[in-house]
């Protein structure tokens, strides 16, 4: 799981910051890559995990709509690249953020208790 939000968490940085880095941006760019970056902020450290998760699904599933320059590069840009970062934001929001985060700390682990399915012999 830490590896997952970390690569997420990467790519939102990297891609709300070009949003920001424009030299006219639009206001809805700026929204855009605010969103991108809080929520990469907060995958990084995991916190509040499956509500960032799906801020970042939104805002990964808008990043076409705003088109960077054509000297910047977009990494949502690809139909293909949307479909895998949503998938895998989906199985983050699902999983949970891990051992390693601060909604471990807070709230505890979660332990999963499968019940035998009837008596031994």
């Amino acid at each position: 799981m830490l590896l997952l939000r970390w690569v997420l968490c990467a790519a939102l940085l990297f891609q709300g910051g070009l949003y920001l880095d424009e030299s006219e941006p639009l206001a809805r760019a700026w929204a855009v890559g605010l969103v991108a970056l809080i929520t990469g902020g907060m995958l990084l450290v995991g916190f509040f995990t499956p509500i960032a998760a799906v801020l970042a699904a939104l805002c990964v599933t808008s990043a076409p709509a705003f088109p960077l320059p054509a000297s910047a590069p977009n990494l949502f840009g690809e139909r293909f690249s949307v479909i895998l970062s949503v998938t895998v934001l989906l199985a983050v929001t699902l999983l949970g953020p891990g051992a390693f985060s601060v909604d471990a700390r807070r709230f505890g682990r979660r332990k999963i208790i499968i019940p035998s399915s009837g008596p031994r012999r």
